[in-house]
C-alpha cells in the first residue's frame, strides 16, 4: 500500500520543542539508563527518647540550620552514647568510617560529631552536630548552718538550721547577739568562685551572698534568693530564734526584817557556795516561817510543788529546805538552803581587849508583865529601837528570882519600851523586888589576849553584876574574863560606938540580909557578939557556905557555942531558866570592946563579908580558854577583923567567905574549857582581930552551865552542867 501524504499546502512542520520532547520519551521507552541522583541532605535530627532509655525521659529534636544541627538535652544528660534518629536524602551516613543507622548507632556527642552523607550520585556532605547541655534549673539550699569558725565571739559552737520546703530555722544559744551572723550554706545553683572557693549566686535584697562571709541580721526572717543556671530563682525563707535561757541559778538569798515582822529584827544575807545556801539568824530567831527574797537567773523558783514568790513565801527552815530553780528552757537546777543560829547581828564589831575593858555599862531598873510586850524602865539613856537586851530579875524577898530572857527592842517611847516578841516571865521591880534590863552587846567576835581583862560593873543593889555578850564567831581568852565579887554584897555596920553587937548577914537574892546570925536564905550569917571571935558564916549558891566560927570563951556579953549560920545552897544546877548571883558571906560579930566596921578588911574594926561573884553569860559559836586565860566569877574572901579603929584589944570577928556565882556558856559549835581554867569558887573567911584564928566560913561554889553544839572539853571548877 503506497504511504499516505499529506499535501504540502496543508502541512505545517512541527515544532522543535516538540520534536526533543519526543525523542526523549522515545528513548526512554527505548531503556536508555537515568543520570544517579545528588540529593545528599540530612531534613530531620532528633534524640528519641525510646531510643535513648535511661538517659532521656523525653525526645529531643535538633534545629538543622544549613549543615549545622544543634540538639539541647536536659541538663544533667549523658551525652556519650546518645542514639540519633535522622531523615536524610542521600544513600548513606557516616560518622568517620562507621556507617549510621538512623535510631540505632551510638556516638559520643560530648564534642561536635561529623556526619557525612554521600549522595547516590558519589557527592558527599557533612553536617557538623553539636549537643549542649540545657542551664540547670537547681535552685535548692541544701544545707545552711552557722559556724563558730566564721562567727568568732559571737558563737563558741557550730549551729545547723532545719531545711523544710523553703523554711530554714536555726535555733542559737540563749545571749547570742544575731545582728550580724555570717551563714555558711551549699546549693544546687549556679556556682560562683570567690578567693578560688566556689560559691553560690544567692541573694539578701540585692545583695550577694558569699558563703561563710556574708553577715545578716537575723533580727527578723531573712529571705535567700538563689538564682539557678538558667536564671530561674527560689526564695527561701531564714529565721534565727535566741534559745531559751538555760540559766537558773539563785544569786542572792536572804531574809529581810521588813518582810519578817517581829521574827527579824536586822536582815540576814545568806553566803551562796555552788548550790549550797546558808544563812546565819540570831540565835531563838522563830525559823519555822521565814519568808525569804531572793534573785534569780531562772524562769521560776518552788519548794516542794509550791511556787515561790520572793519576799513573800514563807517556809520552816528547821531541816534543809530545797529550791528548785526551773529555767526558761526547761532544765531545773536544785539549791539546798541551811538556816543556822548564830548569837548577835555583829553590829559592835570585833572586840579585842588587852587592857581592863568594862561592858555592859548600860543597864536600868526595869518592870514588864508576862505576856505583855511592853516594859517600863527607870530611865532610858542608851536604850534604842533594835538593840537586844537581858532582863533580869535579880533579887525577889517572894516569888520567883533568878529568872531571864532575851528581848529584842522594837521602840522606845519615853521610858516605855516595846519589845518584839512577848515577855516569858514577869519582871518587878519596888521595895523588895529588884530587876534590871542590860543592853546586850552584839560583837562579831572577842578575843582577850593576854594581860587583857574583860569585866563588868558590880551589883550595885539596883543594877549590874552582869556580864553578858554575843558573838557571831568565837570567844577566845588567854587573859582574864573576870566577875570576881561583883555579886550580892557584903554588909558593914557603918559607925563607931557599937558593942556586943552580932554582924550582918550577907545579900542574897532575897535582898540585903539583917543583923544577926541566923543565914539570909543563901547569905551568910553574921558573927555572933562577944568577946572573942564570933565569925561570919559563908555565903551560898551551887553549894552551901561554911558556919562562922563561933564565940571564943564566955567572956562579955558572950553566948558560948552561938556561930553564924552558913548561907544555904540555892538554885538549879540547870541554868537554863535561873541565874543568881553568888550570896555574901555574913559580916564578923562584935566583942566587949566595940569597934565597927571599917570600908574594908584591916579597916576597920569588923571584918566585912565578902562578896558573892557577879554572873557571866557568854554566847557564841565557839569558846577556846587557852594559856594562862581563866574565866572566873569567884567569891571575894571575908575580910579580918581588926581593933585598931573604934576601940582596942582584940577579938573582933572575921566576915564569911562570899560564894562563887554563875557563869553559863552556850556555844553553837564547840567549847575548849581547858583545865580548871573556867571557875565560880567561894571565897575564904576572914580572920578574928589579934587572934588570928576562928576564921569566917568560907562561901560555897558557884554554878557553871555549859550548853554546846560540838565538843566540849576541858574541865571546870565546879563541874559544869551540861544542860
Amino acid at each position: 500500500m503506497e504511504p499516505r501524504h499529506v499535501a504540502a499546502t496543508n502541512r505545517r512542520p512541527p515544532s522543535t520543542g516538540v520534536a526533543l520532547l519526543g525523542a526523549v520519551l522515545l528513548a526512554t521507552a527505548c531503556g536508555q539508563p537515568r543520570a544517579p541522583s545528588s540529593a545528599k541532605e540530612i531534613t530531620a535530627f532528633s534524640f528519641l527518647a525510646a531510643n535513648n532509655g535511661g538517659v532521656l525521659a523525653a525526645d529531643v529534636t535538633a534545629n538543622v540550620t544549613g549543615t549545622s544541627i544543634a540538639a539541647t538535652v536536659p541538663f544533667g544528660t549523658s551525652v556519650s552514647a546518645l542514639k540519633a534518629t535522622y531523615s536524610t536524602s542521600g544513600a548513606t551516613v557516616a560518622v568517620g568510617a562507621t556507617v549510621q543507622a538512623s535510631g540505632v548507632t551510638v556516638n559520643d556527642f560530648s564534642s561536635p560529631v561529623i556526619y557525612r552523607v554521600t549522595a547516590a550520585d558519589g557527592s558527599t556532605k557533612d553536617y557538623t552536630v553539636t549537643v549542649a547541655l540545657a542551664p540547670s534549673t537547681a535552685k535548692e539550699l541544701t544545707a545552711f548552718s552557722f559556724l563558730a569558725a566564721s562567727n568568732g565571739g559571737v558563737l563558741s559552737a557550730d549551729v545547723t538550721a532545719s531545711i523544710t520546703g523553703t523554711s530554714i530555722a536555726a535555733t542559737v544559744p540563749f545571749g547570742t547577739s544575731v545582728s550580724a551572723l555570717k551563714a555558711t550554706f551549699s546549693t544546687t545553683g549556679t556556682s560562683v568562685t570567690v578567693g578560688g572557693t566556689s560559691q553560690v549566686s544567692v541573694t539578701v535584697g540585692g545583695t550577694s551572698q558569699v558563703s561563710g562571709v556574708t553577715a545578716n541580721d537575723f533580727s527578723s526572717p531573712v529571705t535567700y534568693r538563689v538564682t539557678a543556671a538558667d536564671g530561674s530563682t527560689q526564695d527561701y525563707t531564714v529565721t534565727v530564734a535566741v534559745a531559751p535561757s538555760p540559766a537558773k541559778e539563785i544569786t542572792a538569798f536572804s531574809f529581810l526584817s521588813a518582810n519578817n515582822g517581829a521574827v527579824l529584827t536586822g536582815d540576814v544575807t545568806a553566803s551562796i557556795s555552788g548550790t549550797s545556801i546558808t544563812a546565819t539568824v540570831p540565835f531563838g530567831t522563830g525559823v519555822s516561817a521565814l519568808k525569804a527574797t531572793f534573785s534569780t537567773t531562772g524562769a521560776s523558783v518552788a519548794v516542794g510543788g509550791t511556787a515561790q514568790v520572793s519576799g513573800v513565801t514563807a517556809n520552816d527552815f528547821s531541816a534543809p529546805v530545797t529550791y528548785r530553780v526551773t529555767a526558761a528552757d526547761g532544765s531545773t537546777k536544785d539549791f539546798t538552803v541551811t538556816v543556822a543560829f548564830a548569837f548577835g547581828d555583829g553590829s559592835d564589831g570585833a572586840l579585842s581587849v588587852s587592857a581592863t575593858t568594862t561592858i555592859d555599862t548600860t543597864s536600868t531598873s526595869v518592870n514588864g508583865a508576862a505576856g505583855g510586850t511592853s516594859v517600863v524602865v527607870s530611865s532610858a539613856s542608851g536604850l534604842a529601837a533594835g538593840q537586844e537586851v537581858l532582863l533580869h530579875q535579880s533579887q525577889a524577898a517572894s516569888g520567883a528570882v533568878g529568872t531571864y530572857e532575851f528581848a529584842r527592842v522594837a521602840s522606845v517611847s519615853g521610858t516605855t519600851l516595846t519589845l518584839m516578841t512577848a515577855l516569858t516571865s514577869t519582871y518587878q521591880t519596888d521595895s523588895t523586888h529588884k530587876a534590871q534590863l542590860v543592853v546586850v552587846p552584839q560583837f562579831s567576835s572577842v578575843s582577850v589576849g593576854a594581860g587583857g581583862v574583860l569585866t563588868a560593873p558590880a551589883w550595885n543593889g539596883s543594877t549590874g553584876g552582869i556580864l553578858v555578850l554575843d558573838a557571831q564567831t568565837a570567844v577566845t581568852v588567854s587573859g582574864s574574863v573576870t566577875m570576881d565579887g561583883r555579886g550580892y554584897r557584903g554588909t558593914q555596920h557603918a559607925s563607931c560606938g557599937v558593942h556586943c553587937d552580932p554582924g550582918y548577914a550577907g545579900e542574897s537574892p532575897l535582898g540585903l540580909g539583917s543583923i544577926g546570925i541566923a543565914a539570909n536564905g543563901s547569905g551568910g550569917g553574921g558573927g555572933a557578939r562577944g568577946q572573942d571571935c564570933g565569925s561570919g558564916a559563908g555565903g551560898g549558891y551551887g553549894s552551901a557556905g561554911a558556919a562562922g566560927a563561933a564565940v571564943v570563951g564566955g567572956g562579955a556579953c558572950a553566948i558560948p557555942g552561938a556561930a553564924a549560920a552558913p548561907g544555904a545552897s540555892d538554885g538549879a544546877a540547870n541554868l537554863a531558866s535561873a541565874l543568881l548571883f553568888g550570896s555574901a558571906g555574913g559580916e564578923g560579930g562584935h566583942d566587949e570592946d566595940g569597934g565597927n566596921a571599917g570600908p574594908g578588911g584591916n579597916g576597920g574594926g569588923l571584918g566585912p563579908g565578902g562578896n558573892g561573884g557577879g554572873l557571866i553569860f557568854v554566847r557564841t559559836a565557839s569558846v577556846v580558854v587557852s594559856g594562862g586565860g581563866l574565866i572566873s566569877s569567884d567569891g571575894g574572901s571575908g575580910g579580918d577583923g581588926n581593933s585598931t579603929i573604934c576601940g582596942g584589944g582584940g577579938g573582933m570577928g572575921g566576915g564569911g567567905g562570899g560564894s562563887g556565882g554563875a557563869i553559863r556558856i552556850v556555844a553553837t559549835s564547840t567549847a575548849s574549857l581547858g583545865t580548871a581554867q573556867v571557875i565560880a569558887t567561894g571565897g575564904g573567911g576572914g580572920a578574928c582581930s589579934g587572934a588570928g584564928g576562928n576564921p569566917g566560913g568560907a562561901g560555897g561554889a558557884g554554878r557553871i552551865g555549859i550548853l554546846a553544839g560540838g565538843v566540849v572539853s576541858g574541865s571546870t571548877t565546879p563541874a559544869y552542867d551540861p544542860e
